[in-house]
């Protein structure tokens, strides 16, 4: 039987074949929008990481750093006699405290001031009825006398001390005291008080628990006796 294909005829058929395919890939049948036709695979940016909490700040700093209005505005000028006194008192009643043993002392001073209990002027607070112990135990009251280099340098922080509380830049860490002792006693009046917190070497206390935030400012004059300014 004679083959079909001869030899010589193969590459001929060969080369019919492949013209078939190609044309049928170019057909407009192959281009054809409603053809059968694999979807292509969708490509998603991955979710970004959500962002991590900031870490809140420590209790501490937040309560010896947080800002608001100075003392002034809230309630009156003080004269810069009444600032002097403030600051020796930080010296001479709590200089070997920690900075928020000093600050609290101020504070019981200015709470003072507050009430209408109390003289209407911040050095006649300090010196009323000996109730700081500085003023009566016979030392030298000037703080240019203590001229070691401790106590020089614990002038300079009493100075700042003094003045960041005034100037609000440190919130009242005595929740309105206006009393305090060394934690080395127990006056009988303590017992009598509300204790708010202790701060340093020293425990404060409010003397009815009434939050003394809302009290009314002292309506009394700035001006009172005549103290020496500071000796800076």
């Amino acid at each position: 039987m004679a083959d079909k294909f001869p030899l010589d005829k193969r590459p001929a058929a060969l080369g019919a074949g492949l013209f078939f395919v190609v044309a049928v890939m170019d057909s407009p049948l192959a281009h054809d929008s409603n053809s059968l036709h694999l979807p292509r695979p969708q490509l998603s940016r991955p979710a970004a990481p959500a962002p991590s909490p900031e870490p809140a700040p420590s209790a501490r700093h937040s309560e010896m750093t947080r800002p608001g209005l100075s003392w002034e505005s809230r309630f009156r000028p003080l004269s810069e006699n009444e600032k002097g006194c403030l600051a020796r008192n930080v010296f001479f009643e709590a200089r070997g405290e920690s900075v928020a043993g000093q600050v609290g002392v101020t504070m019981v001073v200015l709470n003072r001031l507050r009430s209408a209990a109390y003289p209407g002027n911040a050095c006649a607070v300090i010196r009323d009825s000996a109730q700081f112990s500085w003023v009566w135990d016979g030392r030298p009251d000037n703080p240019r006398a203590y001229r070691s280099h401790p106590d020089r340098r614990a002038w300079k922080q009493a100075k700042r001390i003094a003045r960041q509380v005034v100037e609000g830049s440190v919130r009242d860490l005595t929740h309105g005291s206006d009393h305090y002792h060394a934690l080395e006693v127990d006056p009988s009046w303590a017992r009598e008080m509300a204790l708010q917190t202790e701060l340093g070497n020293h425990r404060f206390y409010t003397a009815d628990g009434a939050d003394h935030d809302a009290l009314p400012p002292h309506t009394a004059s700035s001006s009172g006796a005549p103290e020496p300014g500071d000796p800076s």
